[in-house]
């Protein structure tokens, strides 16, 4: 959805598009830490840019950001899409392999890590936040939620199904147009964005990850010298790097497992949003 609002002529989405600026308890995640390094990610918006966003997956799970964002900008519109969590969270392991952030690849490996993991173990030198690594607690959909609803407006939360988006693309897009006040374009083509990836050189994306400290201060240096944000390298060796991923197989009673672990959250979600998700909590 933030590829397709950025194709909008009327938004502006900044660069990198998941600054995490809000996500304090994930500061491993924080592409800026200053709020006029912050606030500079959109400098590049045109006069006819109506709508300015930005597109952190991480605000979701964080529990702070929800405050922050209001406390920063009360009139802030919200955006929540929903993916079922027996197919969200073995897709967040999938992208947490790929950026380094999981080392283990094997998916039901790593679900059964996370009592490990609490207690500090078994966690990979390249991980930037620790929490990511709990499989059990990322898709706590109707506890994220209610932080926003709490902190804004209920007409400035847009929450959206996956589901839905999948079965009419078209339909949802422009509801969400709508709901930020601006002109329909007429887009009609969707494209997958975010396929499934892999790397062709493990020792590389721990490279890019996790690159040697005096190359950072380089790094710093030369943003400093000539007033960038950012250099684009590591996006560019990561799309060096990146490799299309075969589809993993994982075992039917390993997602009842995902789905059992996250009934009582889905079950208050439905309430929440007046939904039936009984399909979520089956096969």
């Amino acid at each position: 959805m933030a590829n397709y609002l950025h194709e909008h002529p009327s938004v502006f989405m900044c660069k990198p598009k998941e600054p995490h600026y809000f996500s304090t308890d994930f500061p491993g995640l924080r592409a800026v830490e200053t709020e006029t390094d912050y606030l500079g990610l959109f400098d590049a918006r045109k006069p006819t840019d109506t709508v300015i966003g930005e597109a952190s997956v991480w605000y979701l799970y964080s529990s702070v950001a929800a405050d922050a964002i209001h406390s920063a900008n009360p009139g802030a519109k919200i955006l929540i899409m929903l993916r079922r969590p027996d197919e969200m969270v073995p897709s967040m392991h999938r992208q947490a392999y790929y950026s380094r952030d999981e080392s283990v690849e094997d998916f039901c490996t790593a679900w059964n890590l996370e009592e490990v993991r609490r207690r500090g173990s078994e966690i990979p030198s390249t991980c930037r936040v620790p929490e990511i690594l709990y499989y059990r607690a990322i898709a706590g959909y109707a506890t994220q939620v209610k932080r926003f609803l709490e902190r804004f407006d209920p007409s400035q939360v847009k929450i959206i199904l996956f589901d839905d988006f999948k079965k009419a693309h078209r339909e949802v897009y422009v509801d969400v147009v709508s709901f930020l006040e601006l002109e329909d374009d007429g887009r009609t083509r969707f494209p997958v964005i975010n396929a499934k990836k892999s790397f062709k050189s493990e020792q590389l994306a721990n490279f890019v990850q996790r690159p040697p400290k005096v190359l950072l201060r380089v790094s710093r240096s030369i943003k400093r010298s000539f007033g960038l944000q950012h250099l684009f390298v590591r996006d560019f060796l990561r799309r060096l790097n990146m490799s299309k991923a075969s589809e993993a197989s994982i075992a039917e009673e390993v997602l009842a497992e995902i789905r059992d672990a996250y009934r009582d959250e889905v079950s208050s979600l439905a309430k929440l949003l007046d939904r039936d998700l009984g399909a979520w909590l089956d096969s």
